[in-house]
């Protein structure tokens, strides 16, 4: 096993990105930078010095029309890209010596706001739409038939039930997160 190559699986939902900055920014302060991230979960590391470097994600959906003018602008300001995984473009630069307000790639409240929106609209809303718009008419087939004889579309709407409770309290919970953002960003 490489001593020099770390692994760690971990779960951040999209309301979760400024977490997902501090715990990348501490496993650098201990001395593991990220080398990238797969499957959205599977963080890997490769051991370096203990630095003081910030990590920032943005989310921006037309960035892949020009994505290396849309790098290059992020390295005049000192940013090194990583990668992108799940919409987010992962960014890093080191924190010594810098004023809060240049470790951040965000020059406004305003702007942090979009980005939040743009994720609730892009994201999580759609997949919500078009989940219902499946639920609900095998769900109203379901009562309308009875529960009785338990078709096999019946076991489907209740698999579509569990996932759709599932699914709600995901959206409801990244919503919550995202006012409280929302709220955090408007008093600054």
């Amino acid at each position: 096993m490489n001593k020099e190559i770390k692994k760690e699986i971990k779960l951040f939902l999209l309301s979760d990105y400024e977490k997902e900055e501090a715990y990348l920014t501490e496993m650098h302060k201990t001395g593991w930078k990220l080398k990238n991230v797969s499957y959205g979960s599977v963080y890997t590391f490769e051991k370096c010095e203990p630095e003081n470097v910030v990590y920032r994600l943005d989310f921006a959906e037309d960035k892949e029309k020009d994505l290396s003018c849309y790098i290059a602008m992020f390295g005049e300001y000192g940013w090194e890209y990583i990668q992108d995984v799940n919409g987010y473009s992962y960014f890093r630069k080191r924190a010594d010596g810098l004023p809060e307000e240049d470790t951040e790639i965000f020059s406004d409240s305003e702007s942090r706001l979009e980005m939040v929106k743009k994720i609730i609209n892009t994201r999580l809303m759609p997949v919500w739409v078009v989940f219902m718009s499946i639920l609900i008419p095998n769900f109203i087939k379901a009562i309308m038939h009875g529960f009785d004889n338990i078709p096999f579309h019946t076991v489907l709407t209740v698999l579509f039930v569990f996932l759709f409770v599932g699914y709600s309290y995901i959206i409801i919970y990244c919503e919550i997160e995202f006012l409280k953002l929302k709220k955090k960003y408007t008093k600054k």
